[in-house]
């Protein structure tokens, strides 16, 4: 009689004329997702990986439709983590969180607000993008801009302290001069 294996080799269909099966000599381009980009050494790979796996170039592009979604899925939450993670030891630092937190936040805008702006003083929208990026999260990065913050509140206090030299230029000396 027919074993499983006869019924199974019966069952496979026939490529269609004009296509061959398996993988070709060389693949074509491959279409992304929308919103993703396939480019470089993971494209390289991922072709050598199909070749391996003897895909046709319609049987490797299936799986890239498939599989590339959940991957930028998955990427998606790993950013997410990280930045709830150097949030949390953000407001947990012994230097920038805690009981200094609000005192952080106010070094932060003050560098933003003096440092941050764009030509119509409105905030930079590349600076706005980096603060509302996860990296706007990082303990570093907030330290950084933090103590520049800081050190540029004490600066600001110090010249308005300092005594500022008064010109002995009368009005009417300043007039005959320049007219």
């Amino acid at each position: 009689g027919e074993s499983k294996d006869d019924k199974d080799d019966s069952q496979k269909k026939a490529p269609e004329p004009g296509k061959t099966e398996g993988a070709p000599e060389e693949y074509g381009d491959f279409n992304a997702p929308e919103g993703i980009e396939l480019a470089g050494p993971v494209m390289d790979e991922f072709k050598g990986v199909a070749k391996e796996l003897n895909l046709s170039q319609e049987q490797a592009q299936s799986l890239i439709d498939r599989v590339t979604p959940a991957m930028q899925a998955r990427a998606v939450e790993n950013i997410q983590r990280v930045s709830r993670e150097w949030a949390e030891r953000s407001k947990n630092d012994a230097e920038i969180g805690g009981s200094n937190y609000q005192a952080t936040q106010a070094n932060v805008w003050r560098v933003i607000s003096n440092f941050g702006r764009a030509a119509d003083g409105s905030i930079d929208p590349d600076v706005a993008e980096f603060i509302n990026s996860p990296m706007g999260n990082h303990p570093g990065a907030l330290k950084l801009i933090a103590r520049a913050g800081a050190k540029y509140r004490r600066a600001v206090r110090r010249r308005r302290l300092t005594p500022r030299r008064t010109s002995t230029t009368t009005l009417r000396e300043t007039e005959a001069r320049y007219g």
